[in-house]
C-alpha cells in the first residue's frame, strides 16, 4: 500500500514538474511578416532574450539575397540599398560597411546557422515588433525604393499661378536692365554736333525773344 502511494506521488511530482516546466518556457515563438505567419525550415530560438531564426528562412522572407559561407561563416545579405555581413560565432558585424556589434554572436544549431531576428531584419530597412509573453515577433518591410514625387491636381496648379501673378516682378526689371546694359551707346559722328534738347530749347526761346524786339521796334516806327 505504501508503494503504491510513493509511487503515485512520484508520478503526481514529474506531472507538476513537467507542466511547470513547459509554463515556464513559454509558447513557441512565430514570426510575422506583412501580417502573415512564415513557415521557417527549423523552429526560431530564444538565447539571452534574443530572438534567433534560421537565416536562409528568414532573410528569402523579407525579400532579401543572402549567401553563406560554411568555411569561414560568412553570411552575407543584400536588400535594394541594405546590405549586412555577419560571422558564425563572431559579435562583429557590419551594416552597410558600417562596423557593428551584436550582444549574441550568430551560431550554428544543428546544422543551421542561426541569425538574431531584430538586428538583421532592421538592418534590412524592416520595422520589428518583439513580445516575449506571447512568443510573437511582427516584421513589417518598407519599401527601399524612392516613391515618384506626386502630380499635382489641377486645382493645386492654378492656385500655385495665382500666387506667381501676385509676386512682385522683380524679375521683369531684371530683364529690362539687361536689355538696356545690352544696348551699345551712340558714338557722335566728327564735324556734327550732337543734338541737345536743352540747346535747342535755348535757342528757341532766343528766337522768340528777337522777334518780340522785331515788332517792337517796328511799332516804334
Amino acid at each position: 500500500m505504501k508503494k503504491n502511494i510513493i509511487i503515485c506521488l512520484l508520478v503526481l511530482s514529474a506531472v507538476v514538474l513537467f507542466t511547470a516546466g513547459a509554463a515556464f518556457a513559454g509558447p513557441t515563438p512565430r514570426v510575422i511578416v506583412n501580417g502573415r505567419t512564415i513557415n521557417l525550415d527549423a523552429p526560431p530560438v530564444e538565447r539571452n532574450g534574443m530572438l534567433f531564426v534560421p537565416l536562409r528562412g528568414i532573410f528569402e522572407n523579407l525579400g532579401a539575397k543572402v549567401s553563406f559561407d560554411k568555411g569561414t561563416g560568412k553570411i552575407s545579405a543584400y536588400r535594394g540599398k541594405n546590405s549586412v555581413q555577419l560571422f558564425v560565432g563572431n559579435s562583429q558585424a557590419k551594416v552597410n560597411g558600417f562596423t557593428s556589434h551584436i550582444m549574441v554572436a550568430p551560431f550554428e544549431n544543428n546544422g543551421r546557422a542561426y541569425v538574431p531576428l531584430r538586428f538583421v531584419s532592421e538592418a534590412m530597412g524592416c520595422e520589428v515588433n518583439w513580445h516575449p509573453p506571447t512568443g510573437v515577433a511582427t516584421i513589417t518591410t518598407v519599401a527601399t525604393t524612392t516613391k515618384a514625387p506626386r502630380k499635382k491636381s489641377f486645382a493645386e496648379q492654378q492656385i500655385e499661378a495665382l500666387i506667381k501673378d501676385s509676386a512682385p516682378k522683380e524679375k521683369d526689371d531684371g530683364k529690362i536692365k539687361k536689355i538696356n546694359s545690352g544696348i551699345k551707346k551712340i558714338e557722335p559722328i566728327k564735324g556734327i554736333e550732337p543734338i541737345n534738347s536743352n540747346s535747342s530749347k535755348k535757342e528757341k526761346t532766343k528766337k522768340e525773344k528777337d522777334n518780340v524786339e522785331i515788332e517792337d521796334i517796328k511799332l516804334d516806327d
